[in-house]
């Protein structure tokens, strides 16, 4: 990650800890931070790199916790059933929007608050160079 987009993420996060009144002792405890994947994977690694700058601009611990499991789901129904006080985190990828689909839960980020996007991620399909599929649509067939 770019020294400009740790410094945008940091503002962005930075910014939330003065945004006005109804946020302005906000921290006041520690932060509740569930990576929904397993240590040393890219979550967790890109997390734990920007933790320390976000605990400095807060000026505030935040404490990190891997939840792995179940496609992501364990890691979001524990963030899910913590009270929404703006100190339980969920750090996850793109996932929970496929989780309606395959039966795993009904809920999705749209029943979070999202406070930051990142980054974002690419799906890729591939094939051998051999196999009789030259498109998505061949596959399917």
């Amino acid at each position: 990650m770019t020294k400009p987009a740790l410094s945008r993420i940091a503002l962005a996060i930075g910014a939330l800890s003065i945004a006005g009144g109804a946020l302005a002792d906000y921290p006041e405890r520690n932060i509740q931070g569930t990576i929904q994947w397993g240590a040393g994977g890219a979550t967790d690694n890109v997390i734990r790199s920007l933790t320390p700058h976000v605990e400095e601009i807060l000026g505030t611990s935040v404490i990190l916790t891997n939840r792995a499991g179940g496609t992501g789901v364990i890691g979001m129904n524990h963030v899910m059933r913590q009270r929404p006080d703006g100190y339980n985190l969920l750090f996850g990828a793109e996932n929970p929007q496929l989780y309606p689909l395959m039966g795993l839960a009904d809920f999705t980020y749209d029943d979070m608050h999202t406070v930051n996007i990142i980054g974002q991620g690419l799906v890729v399909i591939a094939t051998h160079p051999n196999s009789p599929f030259d498109t998505f649509e061949e596959l399917l067939a």
